[in-house]
């Protein structure tokens, strides 16, 4: 078919994918070469390679079908489509969102891999995840030492993936919620964060700490996630908990 030839004779021999915007450089023998790729000398005759560009080539690339650049999406769409559809592609790469892992997966298969392959997730540990569809909260407890590492909490609510992360790094505890979503999806939703001592089940004591806001999206750099959310310093953390080991770094409270 005419328009493989066309994919086939504009595609970079260097990085074997076919530009999706100009200038495209052509050697004195006719050879393309994208501009990420072009250098002193051709790729595919190693004559010398000159400023010289193929218009011909960037109105065939302005006009034919694109393939999305993400794996094992198949998707072909026009130049003027193809960089909305990768934002939200379902195959695009994200990071996990557990704190301390930095593997990049693909956002269909986000789930299976805090479920069966991070080390630092919950779901992976208690082999489920919760629905909160039915509650109006949940509480988590804990006793544990400052500095201490923390897995991410998985929960479904309505349909959609949520997660927890508590942070404790420079005198000072975070806790954040992030969504399974873009930015415009997570804009639906608030999310609200109660710190509070271990008895106080109705958080109406002395030093209750509120968060309300929208969840980060999962796709955020993990260095801006850090600094939403509800953020309490050691010393405040030490009034709030009950020292029940008599250890100046052992907390006990909830959030809920």
């Amino acid at each position: 078919r005419l328009v493989d030839k066309l994919h086939e004779q504009i595609e970079c021999p260097v990085c074997l994918e076919i530009p999706d915007a100009g200038p495209v450089f052509i050697c004195p023998n006719g050879h393309l070469v994208c501009s990420k790729c072009k250098s002193n000398s051709c790729p595919t005759c190693r004559d010398k390679m000159s400023e010289g560009r193929s218009l011909l080539a960037v109105t065939v690339l302005e006009n034919i079908e694109h393939k999305c650049r993400n794996q094992q999406c198949d998707q072909l769409l026009p130049l003027a489509e193809i960089g909305a559809h990768r934002k939200v592609c379902t195959y695009r790469l994200i990071k996990c969102p557990a704190t301390l892992c930095e593997d990049k997966v693909s956002f269909c298969s986000l789930i299976d891999h805090l479920m069966t392959d991070c080390s630092h997730s919950c779901a992976k540990e208690e082999k489920k995840i919760d629905d909160l569809t039915s509650m109006e909260g949940f509480f988590i407890s804990y006793n544990v030492f400052e500095g201490e590492e923390y897995k991410t909490e998985t929960f479904l609510w309505n349909g959609n993936y949520f997660f927890f992360n508590t942070i404790t790094a420079n005198g000072y505890w975070t806790f954040h919620v992030e969504m399974l979503g873009d930015e415009e999806e997570c804009s639906k939703y608030r999310s609200q964060l109660v710190l509070h001592k271990y008895k106080d089940i109705e958080a109406d004591d002395d030093y209750v700490y509120r968060f309300t806001g929208k969840p980060c999206s999962v796709e955020e750099e993990k260095d801006s996630k850090k600094e939403t959310g509800l953020n309490v310093s050691n010393k405040m953390m030490t009034k709030l908990s009950r020292q029940v080991m008599k250890d100046d770094d052992d907390y006990d409270f909830k959030i809920s």
